[in-house]
């Protein structure tokens, strides 16, 4: 099996940087009018603003680095997996493959990534190691289908029902 290296496509880190831009420029916004009541007393808008500042600094400062030193988000060969640059596990760490998605009351997607649950030891438990939605390369079902492709490959089964039912549904929404 080659070398597999999946790279952030630059329209979405140059979304991230937009994104962060106009989060910071709200979070300004807020604490000019939320900070401070008339007394001078800090409010609870000082909170709001600092969420939406923090929110668009860590968008802001992903696209920039992604555009700047691009670094492969997924990258696979025969003897294991590296997720955004962490460490290489070995194929039989892979327990799963998920698409997840944050929606406002169930109908409107906000965010979408890739997820990758990994087995932490022999005993079965598991983490997730995630491509955050600034750094995929294509749409997130087609990057799951790619990497599920890179996967089966390397020969890798799925281990439980779980990951058997995510397969077959990333095998249908691929097909």
């Amino acid at each position: 099996m080659d070398q597999f290296d999946f790279y952030p496509a630059p329209k979405s880190l140059k979304k991230s940087v937009i994104f962060g831009l106009f989060y910071l420029g709200l979070g300004t916004g807020f604490w000019r009018i939320l900070s401070t009541s008339d007394a001078g007393i800090p409010t609870g808008g000082t909170v709001v603003a600092g969420l939406f500042c923090l929110t668009g600094a860590n968008a802001l400062v992903r696209g920039l680095r992604g555009l700047a030193r691009p670094t492969p988000c997924f990258s696979a060969d025969a003897n294991g997996f590296s997720v955004m640059g962490k460490r290489t596990r070995r194929w039989e760490e892979l327990a799963d493959i998920r698409i997840r998605r944050i929606r406002i009351y169930g109908l409107i997607s906000i965010g979408t990534w890739v997820s990758l649950r990994v087995k932490k030891n022999g005993r079965g438990l598991t983490r997730r190691v995630e491509i955050p939605w600034s750094h995929l390369p294509d749409t997130p079902e087609e990057t799951a289908a790619a990497i599920l492709q890179a996967a089966l490959l390397a020969g890798w089964q799925p281990r439980d029902a779980r990951a058997a039912r995510t397969l077959g549904t990333l095998i249908s929404t691929t097909a």
